[in-house]
């Protein structure tokens, strides 16, 4: 690991974040934490991806796929904050867009992601249905 990457998870560790009260004694809450702490960094930098791409007049295309990346970050971390029904909103924009078998650009189906998150809060029958939907 190199010393940015250990400065980053020792920082991450120091913070409690506001999502994760309650669970300092779960196994793993280190982990999620940091990983937490991550994907707020990644969603920084495609924010600031995208100002790039604006400012420097780039094809609408490329913005386009830089804002649809963020939003799917922006779920996940949603999701890991426990704002569940938001998370899935936000998939579901993307899944009804969505044709096929496949996300575009060979990425995992919104329908899968919101499925994953189903799961995870303990709704399997409507996770289901999300798996089958395409």
């Amino acid at each position: 690991m190199r010393r940015h990457d250990l400065k980053f998870v020792k920082e991450a560790l120091e913070e409690l974040d506001p999502a994760m009260q309650g669970f300092e004694g779960e196994p793993g809450y280190r982990t999620a934490i940091v990983l937490l702490a991550a994907a707020r960094a990644n969603l920084k930098s495609i924010q600031e991806l995208r100002a790039t791409l604006v400012n420097e007049k780039k094809p609408q295309l490329f913005i386009d796929t830089v804002d649809e990346d963020g939003k799917v970050v922006s779920a996940w971390i949603e999701h890991a904050e426990g704002r569940n029904e938001e998370a899935i909103n936000t998939l579901r924009k993307f899944a009804e867009k969505e044709q096929g078998i496949f996300a575009a650009g060979g990425g995992i189906p919104a329908h899968e992601m919101m499925g994953d998150i189903l799961v995870d809060t303990g709704r399997p029958a409507e996770a289901l249905a999300e798996y089958q939907a395409e």
